[in-house]
């Protein structure tokens, strides 16, 4: 296995109070494992596994943070665009047969955020509210491609199919924090919306992932499924000085997930005979996956000294 990577950080200071940064970062693996064995018909047959990836991100960011005080104390804006492609060949050969799979899945996600922060100092209380929004879309794609030797032993393309059909996810999430100070008080209180809708194309390849033993694939496979969801999450936290350098403290949020466009959309059939039997497996989707929900609760002490944390 080989693995190499790139990562480029530029930073532009504007003036005083605002700056620009930009990344850029390549990551690429390619692995190797050769395999020969002997199969059940007292035969060697050999396999090998061939895998490539890469990862590419690009970011750019723009932060102010305000010299006087004012209705926006500090602004950061930030786009990305995040590419992964992945290439796994998976082939087969006997002294009779072969068979080269090749798997392609490409991800990229395209996205941005804007966070708004301002500062309140009363009598009593100090205030950081921080507000925000986030978008992203992402676009994935899972094609196989199948070769097989020819009468005269060069391998063809034979088939095509998608194990998971071509998906757009669209994700916003609004929040809003304050963080309140009051002597030896701090409680940070949040909440956030987040909206996710998943949507899945049925094409050819999609359909192509049924056996061509099967008389009716497109209505073996099915329609892929879509998914809308939506959830308001809150959170709090408080933070209490008990001396010099030892707080307690206690915490409770809400998490959000939603299944991923793999879980909620997958299909293989493969019928086949094998040794003058046949077999037969297929893959599936969770059309009935829900969001997942959690209560995460949190309790501690905190404190440090010379000697110990």
């Amino acid at each position: 296995g080989e693995s190499q990577s790139y990562y480029t950080k530029i930073i532009k200071r504007i003036d005083d109070n605002k700056e620009l940064d930009f990344t850029y970062e390549v990551v690429s693996k390619d692995s190797t494992n050769d395999i020969t064995k002997e199969n059940i018909a007292g035969s060697n047959i050999s396999s090998k596994d061939t895998s490539d990836s890469e990862r590419q991100r690009i970011s750019l960011a723009y932060k102010y943070e305000s010299e006087n005080d004012s209705f926006i104390d500090g602004l950061n804006i930030n786009i990305y665009n995040n590419d992964m492609d992945y290439d796994h060949t998976w082939s087969t050969r006997t002294s009779s047969s072969g068979e080269d799979q090749d798997t392609k899945l490409e991800q990229d996600t395209f996205g941005g955020s804007i966070q708004v922060i301002n500062e309140i100092e009363t009598e009593n209380l100090d205030h950081r509210i921080t507000w925000g929004f986030e978008a992203s879309r992402f676009e994935g794609s899972r094609k196989q491609d199948v070769f097989e030797p020819n009468n005269s032993g060069v391998y063809e393309l034979t088939e095509q199919y998608k194990r998971n059909p071509d998906t757009e996810v669209d994700k916003y999430s609004i929040y809003l924090q304050d963080e309140i100070s009051s002597g030896k008080l701090d409680i940070i209180a949040g909440i956030r919306y987040d909206n996710i809708n998943l949507d899945a194309k049925s094409d050819a390849l999609w359909f192509n992932s049924g056996s061509d033993y099967l008389l009716d694939k497109e209505g073996t496979v099915g329609e892929p499924n879509d998914l809308e969801a939506s959830r308001v999450s809150p959170s709090i936290s408080a933070m209490y000085e008990l001396k010099d350098n030892v707080n307690v403290y206690a915490k409770y949020n809400k998490g959000f997930r939603t299944p991923s466009w793999e879980e909620l959309n997958s299909s293989h059939v493969n019928v086949f005979n094998m040794y003058g039997s046949w077999y037969a497996y297929s893959t599936l989707g969770n059309p009935d996956l829900k969001p997942e929900t959690s209560d995460n609760y949190e309790i501690g002490i905190k404190g440090r000294d010379t000697k110990l944390d």
